[in-house]
């Protein structure tokens, strides 16, 4: 999927990895996302880790110590050797084999952790808050005898996490002053130290305290959509070590493979945070409420990343409980305005979007609405998706501003032209000329008989440039006339695909690509008329 940020999906993610992500987001605004905003949220009880590694002093600095090998002798107590060190070692271990994704690593160490392993821990409900500065262990020597390391205490928060805080972003008291004039500033400034009210006008958000509840409830859901696609990506991480780099082609026992993983996987995290449908579809109507709200109040970054997670538990959804997208976009329904699901609205129905596309540039008294949708159902039906890429490419070069516009423009016209022929070809023609196989299409109408006459300027080889008057002409003429001009002129821009267009006018390469289409469309009619009953 095509997302506007990229957030790792992960239940164990490092302060700085979440703070890298949460900076995409964009959510706080005027403040720097580092470590002092996390210190700022845990110390308000907003935001905690889901679990925190703590080595006890002598431990840290033994570990210190022997990556600085200069200090030698530290002032104040090391651990020695023995089993608390040879646990805090192993620990270590099956934290770097996590993190490089080796095959020794089963499961993360903290799902499971061992008994020895417990006193490095600290879950929510277990720590409290110490300023970041004042929990730093004293790793003074001779050398430096007055020295601090902060690598003691490592906090871990679940990137679902992410979504909390852009909520926490939001929630508060928004007072609104003029912050522009000095005297103002300055006198809002000292009554906010001195805890007075600074006057102005206030206002609260409402929407995160509703969100922040929620959150809470759904807390165990996200925790297995989480689960399930972390341990998918790593198992199958795993399952293609050894096949070499770059991008790999799976054979049908990988795919098999693949495939179980992923079953696997999702029964395990349902089984592990006790979550049935029921739950993931309620989780799933928030994300996508919330999806709806910062998209509407143009917040795309965290509406993106909503909508990842909203992906993933739909995902969930499909491969555990082997629902449809369509009976989870029922269940789903409508979690915000207008007139359509919300699922509907975040990914929109591509060949829907393209036939309705269609009809807005072919619409015309002899190619009515009804014909046109038949013309866009049989491009699907019959894998000639390539119209619609063209089409789609051409709009976006037209609305563009950019010294390529143009230049796009022309190839979209000129690789319209082939596609053109690949669905004249689908509709029955034979051979290797697009002017035969009008021609023979066409045989036995008026527009053929027009053909026939006009077969020196179908097959001139001359650049299209010098055919257009001939061919405006002709389609002055009158209706079947207009119709023989456009499969004409299709012919010529089709011949002519080796040659650069000279055509710089933006309007007319417009009315050029509409009429290559319209001889597709126009074929398509003769051949599969809709009854206009």
């Amino acid at each position: 999927m095509d997302y506007k940020v990229r957030i790792t999906v992960g239940r164990y993610r490092r302060a700085r990895d979440f703070l890298s992500d949460l900076a995409q987001l964009k959510a706080f605004r005027g403040e720097y996302a580092g470590p002092a905003l996390l210190e700022g949220l845990e110390e308000l009880g907003l935001l905690r880790p889901r679990i925190r590694l703590s080595w006890p002093d002598p431990i840290a600095r033994r570990i210190w110590l022997e990556t600085h090998e200069w200090a030698k002798t530290l002032h104040d107590p090391v651990e020695p050797d023995g089993p608390r060190l040879d646990a805090a070692a192993d620990l270590w271990t099956a934290l770097q084999d996590t993190g490089f994704k080796s095959s020794n690593a089963k499961c993360h160490p903290f799902d499971t952790p061992k008994p020895e392993w417990r006193e490095f821990l600290q879950e929510p409900a277990q720590q409290s808050f110490i300023p970041h500065r004042d929990r730093r262990v004293r790793v003074s020597s001779d050398k430096r005898p007055d020295l601090y390391d902060g690598d003691n205490v490592q906090d871990f928060y679940s990137s679902w996490q992410l979504l909390v805080a852009t909520e926490l972003a939001e929630m508060g008291i928004h007072i609104r002053v003029n912050m522009a004039s000095d005297d103002v500033a300055e006198r809002v400034r000292d009554d906010i130290q001195n805890g007075l009210w600074p006057g102005g006008r206030a206002s609260e958000a409402l929407s995160p305290i509703r969100a922040l509840r929620d959150f809470k409830t759904h807390e165990a859901t996200l925790d297995a959509i989480e689960w399930s696609q972390e341990d998918e990506r790593d198992r199958t991480f795993r399952l293609l070590q050894g096949l070499g780099g770059g991008r790999i082609v799976l054979n049908d026992e990988q795919i098999a493979a693949r495939d179980e993983i992923r079953r696997t996987v999702a029964r395990e995290a349902c089984e592990r945070f006790n979550v049935g449908s029921d739950e993931l579809i309620n989780c799933c109507k928030f994300l996508a409420r919330q999806w709806h709200e910062w998209h509407r109040e143009g917040r795309p970054l965290i509406a993106d990343a909503y909508k990842i997670f909203l992906a993933e538990g739909i995902r969930l959804l499909q491969v555990h409980f082997e629902m449809s997208f369509e009976v989870i976009n029922e269940a789903i329904g409508f979690q915000g305005s207008g007139m359509h699901r919300t699922l509907e609205v975040i990914w929109p129905d591509w060949d829907a979007e393209q036939i309705e596309r269609l009809v807005r540039t072919l619409r015309a008294p002899d190619l009515p609405e009804d014909q046109v949708n038949e013309f866009g159902g049989f491009l699907r039906e019959n894998f000639q998706d390539a119209v619609f890429h063209r089409l789609q490419s051409f709009e976006k070069h037209a609305f563009e501003y950019g010294p390529a516009r143009i230049a796009g423009m022309q190839s979209d016209l000129q690789g319209m032209s082939v596609a053109v022929e690949q669905v004249v070809r689908a509709l029955g023609g034979q051979g290797t000329q697009l002017s035969k196989m009008f021609r023979e299409l066409w045989d036995g109408t008026e527009v053929g008989r027009i053909l026939k006459k006009q077969k020196t300027l179908l097959e001139r080889g001359l650049p299209l440039e010098d055919l257009l008057e001939d061919i405006d002409a002709l389609r002055a003429n009158g209706v079947e006339h207009e119709k023989a001009a456009d499969l004409i002129l299709a012919t010529r821009v089709r011949g002519s695909v080796h040659h650069a267009i000279q055509i710089e006018n933006q309007l007319e390469l417009e009315k050029l690509l509409v009429r290559v289409l319209r001889a597709a469309a126009l074929t398509h009619a003769l051949l599969k008329p809709v009854d206009a009953g």
